[in-house]
């Protein structure tokens, strides 16, 4: 906590919570052995964040160095690293769950949103500007890249929407055009078998729909001489009898 406090503040980006992140005192311990300094420096000149090139010894710039690694999905240089990183990952999301909790009792926004958003980069592997479809098994960048261009779906969710509903079922000829156009352009990028991973992927993932609706003022003209306005010009709900909020004016 005390780190935390010292170190957190508001509208933090990703690199700012990584780097409080690896700095806590439950990577003190991570083992630096002989000669990773110099794997880690390595390391430093092929991961997306800089790091200090002076500290490759210290255990939390490996611990920044092997985070970036995981969401990079970069190979690591010798075994004992896979362990590390094993180490590295058990801790940080409970680290990360407390940093959340920090910043969203501070009132900072940004900040707790840059740790969500980091705690979704370490469950899933990948940095948060990645195309959501290098998620599904089998594909990578130029894959990718490759079927949005065949297919138009640049995301997950556009894809899910091409996919949506089982083969053969209910809906219009176009819509199981679209499909076929997809699961071919899948199985010529990748192979039928392959293919069949990627959609059975796909269909399992819950699908979310969210409607927001926000009031507005329907008809000024009702509002009664009593109504009171707020410095933009708008009513504000008056108390009604039995200490019910009530307004003269309606919303939709």
């Amino acid at each position: 906590m005390a780190t935390f406090t010292r170190s957190l503040r508001a509208d933090m980006s990703l690199p700012e919570v990584l780097q409080v992140l690896c700095s806590v005192p439950e990577y003190d311990e991570l083992p630096v052995r002989h000669n990773e300094d110099k794997i880690n420096a390595s390391m430093a000149r092929g991961v997306r964040l800089p790091v200090d090139s002076r500290t490759a010894d210290d255990p939390h710039t490996k611990a920044n160095l092997l985070l970036q690694a995981h969401m990079s999905r970069q190979a690591l240089p010798i075994s004992d690293y896979v362990t590390d990183t094993k180490s590295v990952l058990d801790n940080s999301l409970r680290v990360l769950q407390a940093m959340v909790d920090v910043a969203a009792d501070a009132g900072w926004l940004g900040t707790a949103l840059s740790t969500i958003n980091l705690v979704q980069c370490i469950m899933q592997g990948r940095w948060v500007d990645d195309s959501s479809l290098l998620i599904l098994p089998h594909l990578d960048a130029d894959a990718a890249t490759e079927l949005a261009a065949a297919t138009g779906c640049s995301s997950l969710p556009e894809l899910m929407e091409e996919l949506q509903g089982p083969a053969g079922a209910g809906g219009s000829g176009g819509r199981q055009e679209r499909r076929t156009a997809v699961v071919d352009a899948l199985a010529g990028l990748l192979g039928s078998s392959r293919a069949r991973e990627v959609m059975q992927v796909v269909e399992r993932l819950p699908r979310v729909a969210v409607r927001v609706q926000s009031a507005r003022l329907v008809n000024p003209s009702r509002a009664g001489p009593e109504t009171e306005l707020d410095d933009e010009g708008s009513p504000t709900l008056q108390q009604g009898a039995g200490g019910q909020e009530g307004s003269s004016w309606e919303v939709e």
